[in-house]
């Protein structure tokens, strides 16, 4: 709907979110009452546009997130390794060309996609889940995004996005405890 801004080429998903917002908010809905639920690239994305809009104004009511990406280079490391096993050595250096050309074609720098940078900042309450299994997304990276947004579930044995599956209560029930905590439920 909008041709001036880029839409799903490289990191622009995250201007998609921001104008979703812009139109929650001039149809009367207020940032206090927009929540934001993303897992992997989503996820990732949430905390990318989440930096983004609290940069124009107050933070949202909350996000819940599963298994966020760390950064694009280790996204891209973390997918490389797992497709390619014990040759991922010899593509290193494909990988390094690969997002480069990546980021002139979508015309944005990979290196500032991080939602870990983007995390560091934000006031909006963040509740993140994940498994200790998960390759895609390893959980040393959404560890280091929970010492900025310390709410963090592990679940034991869940791979890449089955943590919210696997939760002994249910997703619902650990998404409702948050949205309880952040005065969502009426």
């Amino acid at each position: 709907l909008h041709p001036e801004v880029l839409s799903t080429l490289g990191a622009w998903e995250r201007r998609d979110v921001t104008a979703v917002v812009a139109f929650l908010e001039s149809a009367g809905q207020s940032r206090a009452r927009i929540l934001l639920v993303g897992a992997s690239q989503g996820a990732g994305v949430a905390l990318l546009a989440l930096a983004d809009l609290e940069n124009s104004g107050q933070p949202l009511a909350g996000a819940l997130l599963e298994s966020p990406f760390r950064d694009m280079r280790d996204a891209a490391r973390n997918h490389l390794r797992n497709q390619l096993g014990a040759w991922e050595w010899f593509f290193q250096h494909a990988e390094v060309i690969a997002l480069e050309r990546a980021g002139a074609f979508g015309r944005f720098d990979p290196d500032a996609v991080s939602p870990l940078e983007a995390s560091r900042r934000l006031r909006t309450p963040v509740a993140l889940l994940a498994g200790d299994a998960d390759r895609i997304t390893p959980l040393r990276g959404v560890q280091e995004i929970a010492r900025y947004h310390p709410d963090l579930v592990v679940v034991n044995g869940a791979g890449h996005c089955e943590a919210g599956a696997r939760l002994p209560e249910g997703w619902e029930t650990w998404a409702q405890a948050r949205l309880a905590r952040w005065g969502l439920l009426d």
